[in-house]
């Protein structure tokens, strides 16, 4: 799979956000100037827009700002992370396996396949923030001074000190974090409603509506089966599975036959699995054809 980020366009973007872009100190005309910038180039720059897989990069703060403000600016989280003095990594994993990361406190996280995470080179301030696509786990150290905060599409997840699960990916309009160990606090952006979680639950959030839905789980551990390279469905939907299908395999899932939509399945692969055995484990539960034509799986 190619990347979609093309040299010239990574070129043009870059000379617009360095003769643009507002150097630090440039107070409230900086932030003004840079949300002219971002409303410009929001429209033709998200389309191409995809960070090289595998690679950790070093901004300045003004150029980190901007290149998350494509994601981010919609939140109001802009003004948080422009600091003058502040440097960010952009580390955006590939689809080949799984990767762990420390951070500067000692958090221990691992990013699974096609995560990207923007985090700082050191923390400062009243709380430790960084920003998450994707899923990812996280063994966050203990700091009761300093919470850690990570941002998630509009939802914040702050905790002190904890082991929890977070699975947000922009093809999904669900955010799941799961909490093993502690607790942690969710608030969301939209619908101004926070929810604190303690072990053994998970917490589904709808992007579109606000929803919240709190579930206790009797077996916590599964969500983060995946870091075992095993991937776990517990009566799953068929069309999140088929997503699945389509990040892991960089497939398009065409559904034909109306009656699987309505299907839930339960099972267990590896990531090492092919799609084909993977389709017919599936068949022996939930019967279908299906048709493999170069990118596109097509089921009948």
């Amino acid at each position: 799979m190619k990347d979609s980020l093309h040299t010239n366009d990574t070129e043009t973007l870059y000379e617009r956000l360095r003769v643009e872009s507002p150097r630090p100190g440039a107070g409230h005309r900086a932030e003004e100037a840079l949300e002219r910038l971002m409303t410009r180039i929001h429209a033709d720059a998200m389309p191409h827009l995809k960070l090289l897989h595998d690679r950790t990069r070093r901004y300045r703060i003004w150029l980190a700002a901007a290149s998350t403000a494509v994601v981010f600016l919609s939140a109001g989280w802009l003004s948080a992370v422009l600091r003058p003095e502040a440097e960010m990594r952009v580390h955006s994993n590939n689809w080949e396996k799984v990767c762990n990361l420390t951070l500067e406190d000692g958090t221990h996280l691992t990013l699974n396949r096609g995560a990207q995470l923007i985090y700082p080179d050191r923390f400062t301030g009243d709380q430790r923030e960084i920003f998450l696509t994707g899923e990812a786990y996280f063994d966050v150290a203990h700091d009761s001074k300093h919470p850690f905060v990570v941002r998630v599409g509009d939802l914040s997840i702050k905790v002190l000190g904890t082991k929890f699960n977070i699975e947000s990916y922009p093809d999904s309009e669900t955010i799941t974090t799961t909490l093993l160990e502690g607790s942690v606090e969710v608030e969301s952006q939209l619908s101004h409603r926070s929810v604190r979680m303690i072990p053994n639950q998970q917490l589904s959030y709808n992007t579109r509506s606000g929803e919240m839905q709190l579930n206790t789980l009797t077996e916590s551990e599964e969500s983060i089966r995946w870091t075992d390279n095993i991937w776990v469905l517990h009566q799953t939907p068929f069309l999140e599975v088929c997503k699945r299908l389509e990040r892991q395999f960089h497939i398009k899932v065409v559904i034909l036959n109306d009656a699987l939509v309505e299907k839930n399945f339960t099972g267990e692969f590896h990531f090492d699995d092919s799609l084909e055995s993977i389709l017919e484990v599936i068949r022996i539960t939930t019967p279908f054809d299906y048709e493999l034509k170069e990118e596109t799986l097509i089921l009948k």
